[in-house]
């Protein structure tokens, strides 16, 4: 994490939602391939397998995107850095990061895919598990 950036977001982020500090919360820096230089944070709010709300903030002036309000009953993300990494198949990463570009791994910023450089090139993992070469195959989902 980015440190203050991360904070800041979260922090704007539970005000939006009218949030308690006790709710755990993290965030994520997303690399907007879409819109090169909209990069983002996409903030989740709840236990690991439990999200109750999530929101998506400017990168840049951190306004607060778009949220949303979850029912707590599993991961907003269900595919966490370890899971993406094994479907990916490297054995050895040199990176690993979330990126968005709408295409059949996801159709919205909200669900953000793992990008994954392994010894065996790199590699695209969306939140459903779906494994790809590159994020101009397919339909949009």
């Amino acid at each position: 994490m980015n440190g203050e950036k991360e904070a800041e977001a979260i922090n704007k982020s539970r005000d939006i939602l009218g949030l308690d500090k006790s709710v755990p919360s993290v965030a994520y820096k997303v690399i907007n391939l879409h819109n090169p230089g909209g990069d983002y944070y996409i903030v989740i709010f709840g236990e690991r397998n439990a999200s109750v709300a999530i929101a998506a903030v400017d990168g840049q002036d951190l306004t607060i995107k778009t949220s949303a309000t979850l029912k707590g009953t599993n991961a907003h993300l269900p595919v966490d850095r370890n899971q993406a990494i094994d479907l990916a198949g490297g054995k050895e990463v040199y990176s690993l990061d979330l990126v968005w570009k709408p295409g059949k791994l996801s159709r919205s910023p909200l669900y953000p895919i793992w990008r994954v450089h392994t010894s065996n090139g790199i590699k695209y993992v969306g939140q459903t598990g779906e494994l790809s070469q590159d994020l101009d195959d397919g339909p949009r989902g």
